[in-house]
């Protein structure tokens, strides 16, 4: 790393790093929201990189099997004991480089039975350089270990990583970090927890023994089948279970309501002023009404829950394959998040409530939605977007997260029909639209491609919005143009293709060329990677045309017009020719900033000639 004093940006930092993908990073420390975080300006590839003479990294060495014992006494603070089989990569080594959440301590660490030493570092620029709530340590053998052998690192490591907000519900804060992880790799897990009995523990993987020892509950399970991470949670829970084509799900409630969820009870004073008489003064009266809300149900929808999870988990497993895990379990936790891990999902406590009972902030239309519908299906689809496929580098995980959301929106067509989607859509092309903390539309914060960038951007949503939203937008505009038999046959082959190996942005456009229509040229899939996904904006549109001769040999000829992006910028958009019978004609047309022509010929009049701005295309009608 070198650092830089500059005469205007300040003192600022270049990274060099050759294990990475772009090896160079340029940034500077900087404080939003009152957060730390690191503005990461440029990050690009050496010379040798781009010119292809540097080889890709190969790993340093390779975790297969994890075996943990933890226990989590009386106040639930969790000690245990992490082993993990590694095997060396082609270089012989003495440093393993791995990360654990902050709310942990490493006490001690072993290789083969051995002591070890145990490098810590902390610095003011790695923690906001981390997307994460993770800190990095080194197991140091005391010798160099030879290339391709096989070794057992042993990490004892214990802290506070359960909070309780009350009510008896619990919220397990490392979630995907609790024990010590080198790498995103698959492994197979075995997992010992000792725990109050007074509880449920809830874990990946096939029971292998669950016994009762006093006041204690001792749960093993083990996994046959390799994943990327185990989670856990626990809870006073009340559960629902289904079987169906071979496929289990066991979704947990949690029988107290989360504190935030608690309607406030409300009073109203109302004063009466009794006039003076010849018998009696002038008198006020004050009488306090108290309004006590409806508590919610913390169960209302438990039964909905588990059978939109099982419905949604077999329609996925028929799209994409079985999923790594033939056992989904469910559980819930506070907040307006969930998570999907491997054979694990974390639902926010807001899913379970009836939607009437929810708070004011959750009650709005999109929100309804999204607590009923879309969170669970999303969740459910990361058993195959995160936990069977993962991201190649922190510049594809957007795919990820949106291959999920638009997964879930599948699901919501399924179930309730176009107009749904149509509506989430609409709504997510308003979202981008908005203007952003630091001036401009939220779109124009980054490209998809920047992954967490997105959050030194000036916006606390544009992450979200542009991973998600967007995203979901670039997911149904590749469905429009591969047509929708096409598109599905491409993600069922992005699953088994990339089956537990990771993808980059650049393999999907190569894979959606495969599938492209005959009407299509590879050509124009390039374009709609470089317009919707490596670059921002998003046009106005202006369509004209008119129609002449008769049937059946009409000639129609029109122009599209764009405006409100950059120069350079130039997508295929559908222009759709409506008719009194049978289905629509498509004419895609080559947007720039200058106008566009197309033309077509047509058996029948047309009713309606249009851009589905809004619904086939990221765009806005002028």
């Amino acid at each position: 790393m070198m650092a830089v004093s500059g005469k205007t940006l300040g003192s600022f930092d270049i990274f060099y790093d050759p294990l990475l993908r772009e090896q160079i990073m340029a940034g500077q420390l900087a404080e939003h929201n009152q957060r730390l975080l690191y503005d990461i300006w440029t990050t690009f590839e050496t010379r040798r990189s781009q010119a292809g003479a540097a080889k890709p990294p190969v790993p340093a060495f390779s975790p297969s099997k994890f075996r943990i014992s933890a226990s989590l006494d009386e106040s639930l603070r969790l000690k245990a004991v992490t082993r993990v089989t590694v095997k060396i990569g082609p270089n012989p080594l003495r440093a393993f480089p791995f990360e654990i959440s902050r709310a942990e301590k490493v006490t001690a660490a072993r290789i083969d039975g051995s002591p070890v030493e145990l490098l810590f570092r902390e610095s003011p620029r790695a923690r906001p350089l981390r997307a994460d709530e993770n800190d990095g340590f080194l197991v140091v053998a005391p010798d160099l270990l030879a290339s391709e052998s096989v070794h057992e690192i042993e990490i004892e490591h214990e802290g506070s990583v359960i909070a309780s907000p009350g009510n008896g519900v619990y919220s397990v804060s490392a979630r995907s970090n609790w024990y010590p992880r080198g790498g995103d790799v698959f492994a197979t897990y075995e997992l010992v927890f000792r725990y109050p009995k007074r509880l449920t523990l809830l874990t990946p993987g096939d029971v292998v023994e669950d016994r009762t020892e006093g006041d204690w509950r001792v749960t093993e399970r083990r996994t046959t089948t390799p994943i990327r991470l185990a989670g856990f949670n626990l809870g006073d829970y009340q559960k629902s279970s289904s079987v169906s084509g071979g496929l289990t799900v066991d979704v947990y409630g949690n029988r107290g309501l989360d504190p935030a969820l608690e309607p406030h009870t409300r009073s109203t004073t109302i004063t009466q002023i009794i006039p003076e008489t010849t018998r009696s003064p002038r008198r006020e009266i004050t009488t306090t009404l108290v309004e006590r809300p409806t508590i919610p149900d913390p169960l209302g929808r438990l039964n909905t829950v588990s059978a939109d999870v099982s419905a949604s988990f077999r329609y996925f497993s028929e799209l994409f394959g079985p999923p790594p895990l033939k056992t989904l379990t469910v559980s819930p936790i506070p907040g307006t998040f969930g998570q999907g891990f491997p054979g694990l999902l974390y639902l926010s406590t807001l899913t379970y409530v009836d939607a009437r009972e929810r708070p004011a902030s959750a009650r709005g239309t999109n929100m309804q939605t999204f607590f009923s519908d879309l969170m669970v299906a999303h969740e459910v689809a990361h058993q195959w977007w995160g936990n069977v496929v993962t991201a190649e580098s922190y510049q594809d995980e957007w795919m990820l997260e949106a291959l999920a959301h638009y997964s879930a929106m599948l699901w919501l067509e399924k179930k309730k029909g176009p107009k749904a989607v149509e509506d989430l859509l609409s709504a997510f092309r308003e979202d981008l639209m908005r203007d952003a903390e630091g001036g401009g539309p939220i779109e124009s914060a980054g490209p998809l491609t920047w992954g967490y960038r997105l959050e030194t951007t000036g916006d606390a949503e544009a992450w979200r919005i542009i991973t998600y939203e967007k995203g979901a937008w670039v997911f149904h505009m590749l469905r429009q143009r591969l047509g929708n038999e096409n598109f599905l046959k491409m993600l069922a082959e992005l699953r088994r293709r990339y089956q537990f190996r990771s993808v980059g942005t650049a393999n999907l456009r190569a894979l959606a060329k495969e599938f492209l229509p005959a009407r299509m040229s590879a050509e124009s899939v390039d374009a709609f990677f470089d317009g919707w996904i490596y670059s921002t904006g998003v046009p106005s549109l202006n369509l004209s045309y008119t129609v002449k001769g008769t049937a059946p040999s009409l000639r129609l000829s029109g122009t599209v017009e764009q405006t409100g992006v950059g120069n350079t910028f130039s997508v295929d958009v559908p222009v759709e020719i409506q008719f009194a019978k049978g289905a629509p004609q498509i004419v895609w047309v080559r947007t720039s900033n200058d106008s566009a022509s197309f033309s077509a010929t047509l058996r029948q009049p047309p009713i309606r000639v249009v851009i589905p701005a809004g619904t086939g295309v990221l765009a806005i009608k002028k």
